[in-house]
């Protein structure tokens, strides 16, 4: 840059201090990734060509989902977390909507923990199948259990009606919306979703609700 003035000056290291030569590199700061689901990792490349919304939600909300196990989740929140220091991402929002137990979210929180990245845990409750109804009442124990200095936690909502799940919390209890969410397929899915766009500008929104001051 014309006229500015650069000053330099040396930096002693200790002998434990991992240093790196970074001679014609630019250096940033760690990027913040705002949404990922990162119990789905090991899901990569399922379903390439999907080509709509529905097919995704009943591929892996409704097929896989169902199935996973603790340790399931844990190895996918793990390699999310991975995947991203790799790629340069030191914050990542876990948008954890498979949430189907206590230890369902405990495992994806220990995932994030063991990384040592920067992370927020939004749990929210599974779409389909069994599970537990411990949300969103568990988040505060999730905090209160893993107080970590890089660790928050959030609840994560959806923006409508129409792709919140056929179960979901009210003031009266949980609420069953209608249809037959159960044996929808990807097209009766796809004709209940707002048009196809190219994004989602709800979903930037969808962790709003904090846990803590």
């Amino acid at each position: 840059m014309k006229g500015a003035k650069t000053r330099f000056r040396s930096l002693t290291c200790g002998q434990d201090v991992i240093v790196l030569d970074v001679s014609g590199a630019i250096i940033t700061p760690g990027f913040v990734d705002t949404h990922r689901h990162a119990w789905e990792t090991q899901l990569r490349r399922i379903m390439p060509d999907v080509d709509d919304l529905g097919g995704y939600v009943t591929t892996t909300l409704m097929g896989y989902a169902p199935a996973y196990r603790p340790q399931d989740m844990y190895v996918g929140t793990k390699l999310a977390a991975l995947t991203a220091i790799d790629s340069g991402v030191t914050t990542m929002l876990d948008f954890s909507h498979n949430s189907r137990s206590t230890a369902h979210s405990d495992q994806a929180v220990q995932a994030l923990l063991d990384t040592g990245i920067r992370g927020i845990h939004a749990a929210m409750g599974p779409h389909f199948g069994d599970w537990d109804r411990q949300w969103p009442a568990d988040v505060a124990r999730l905090q209160k259990q893993h107080d970590s200095k890089l660790l928050t936690f959030r609840l994560a909502t959806l923006p409508t009606g129409e792709i919140a799940g056929p179960i979901w919390p009210s003031a009266g209890g949980w609420h069953r919306r209608p249809g037959n969410w159960a044996s929808a397929s990807a097209s009766t899915l796809s004709s209940a979703l707002p048009p196809r766009r190219r994004s989602w500008p709800g979903s930037a929104r969808a962790c709003s609700a904090r846990t803590s001051p």
